[in-house]
Protein backbone atom coordinates (compact mmCIF):
# COMPACT_ATOMS: atom_id res chain seq x y z
CA UNK A 1 0.00 0.00 0.00
CA UNK A 2 1.85 3.34 -1.11
CA UNK A 3 1.43 6.09 1.20
CA UNK A 4 -0.29 9.26 0.24
CA UNK A 5 1.98 12.67 -0.33
CA UNK A 6 1.74 14.96 2.95
CA UNK A 7 -0.43 18.33 2.16
CA UNK A 8 3.15 20.07 2.92
CA UNK A 9 5.25 18.67 0.56
CA UNK A 10 2.63 19.93 -2.16
CA UNK A 11 2.37 23.36 -0.35
CA UNK A 12 6.20 23.75 -0.38
CA UNK A 13 6.46 23.02 -4.01
CA UNK A 14 3.74 25.47 -5.00
CA UNK A 15 5.06 28.01 -2.98
CA UNK A 16 8.75 27.35 -4.69
CA UNK A 17 7.50 27.15 -7.91
CA UNK A 18 5.60 30.75 -7.33
CA UNK A 19 8.63 32.32 -5.87
CA UNK A 20 10.78 30.60 -8.58
CA UNK A 21 8.03 32.23 -11.03
CA UNK A 22 8.14 35.90 -9.20
CA UNK A 23 11.96 36.30 -9.48
CA UNK A 24 12.46 35.29 -13.01
CA UNK A 25 8.95 37.91 -13.88
CA UNK A 26 11.04 40.33 -11.88
CA UNK A 27 13.75 40.03 -13.56
CA UNK A 28 13.47 39.98 -16.94
CA UNK A 29 11.62 42.14 -19.40
CA UNK A 30 7.79 41.49 -20.36
CA UNK A 31 9.24 39.85 -23.55
CA UNK A 32 12.08 38.46 -25.40
CA UNK A 33 12.46 40.82 -28.91
CA UNK A 34 13.45 37.28 -30.57
CA UNK A 35 10.13 36.31 -30.42
CA UNK A 36 8.78 38.29 -32.73
CA UNK A 37 8.85 36.70 -35.95
CA UNK A 38 7.45 39.35 -38.53
CA UNK A 39 5.95 42.64 -38.47
CA UNK A 40 3.91 43.44 -41.37
CA UNK A 41 4.01 47.41 -41.59
CA UNK A 42 1.48 48.29 -44.36
CA UNK A 43 -0.94 45.63 -42.47
CA UNK A 44 0.71 47.19 -38.70
CA UNK A 45 -0.01 43.36 -37.75
CA UNK A 46 2.06 41.17 -35.86
CA UNK A 47 3.25 37.85 -35.86
CA UNK A 48 5.20 36.14 -32.45
CA UNK A 49 5.55 33.02 -30.73
CA UNK A 50 4.97 31.38 -27.02
CA UNK A 51 5.33 27.93 -25.54
CA UNK A 52 2.15 27.41 -23.74
CA UNK A 53 3.12 26.36 -19.92
CA UNK A 54 0.55 23.73 -19.46
CA UNK A 55 2.28 21.31 -22.73
CA UNK A 56 5.14 22.93 -23.93
CA UNK A 57 2.94 23.44 -26.98
CA UNK A 58 4.87 26.38 -29.44
CA UNK A 59 1.84 28.99 -30.45
CA UNK A 60 2.04 31.31 -32.87
CA UNK A 61 -0.04 34.57 -32.42
CA UNK A 62 -0.95 37.16 -35.46
CA UNK A 63 -2.35 39.98 -34.04
CA UNK A 64 -2.81 43.76 -34.66
CA UNK A 65 0.37 46.13 -33.31
CA UNK A 66 -1.93 48.00 -31.27
CA UNK A 67 -3.35 45.17 -29.32
CA UNK A 68 -0.07 43.96 -29.05
CA UNK A 69 1.16 46.91 -27.66
CA UNK A 70 -1.83 47.26 -25.58
CA UNK A 71 -0.77 43.56 -24.07
CA UNK A 72 2.40 43.85 -23.68
CA UNK A 73 1.86 47.38 -21.83
CA UNK A 74 0.18 45.37 -19.15
CA UNK A 75 3.46 44.12 -17.86
CA UNK A 76 5.59 46.55 -17.49
CA UNK A 77 5.21 48.44 -13.92
CA UNK A 78 5.16 51.94 -13.28
CA UNK A 79 7.80 54.41 -13.14
CA UNK A 80 9.92 54.05 -9.66
CA UNK A 81 7.71 50.95 -8.85
CA UNK A 82 9.61 48.54 -6.65
CA UNK A 83 8.85 45.33 -7.72
CA UNK A 84 11.38 43.76 -5.38
CA UNK A 85 13.61 46.03 -3.12
CA UNK A 86 15.53 43.61 -1.58
CA UNK A 87 16.24 40.66 -2.04
CA UNK A 88 18.39 37.65 -0.78
CA UNK A 89 21.34 38.89 0.49
CA UNK A 90 20.31 42.15 0.71
CA UNK A 91 17.35 41.23 2.13
CA UNK A 92 16.71 43.38 5.67
CA UNK A 93 16.18 40.06 7.49
CA UNK A 94 20.05 39.51 7.00
CA UNK A 95 21.30 43.56 7.73
CA UNK A 96 22.67 42.10 10.66
CA UNK A 97 25.42 40.26 8.58
CA UNK A 98 25.83 42.95 6.56
CA UNK A 99 27.14 45.08 9.37
CA UNK A 100 29.39 41.98 10.59
CA UNK A 101 30.99 42.29 6.87
CA UNK A 102 31.61 46.38 7.97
Amino acid sequence: MSTPKKEKDNDDNSVNDCVNYITRYTSRPPMAENRIIKYEDDKKMIRWWYNRHEDEKYIEVYESAENFINNLILHCPDENFKMVRYYGFYSNRNKKYMNFMK
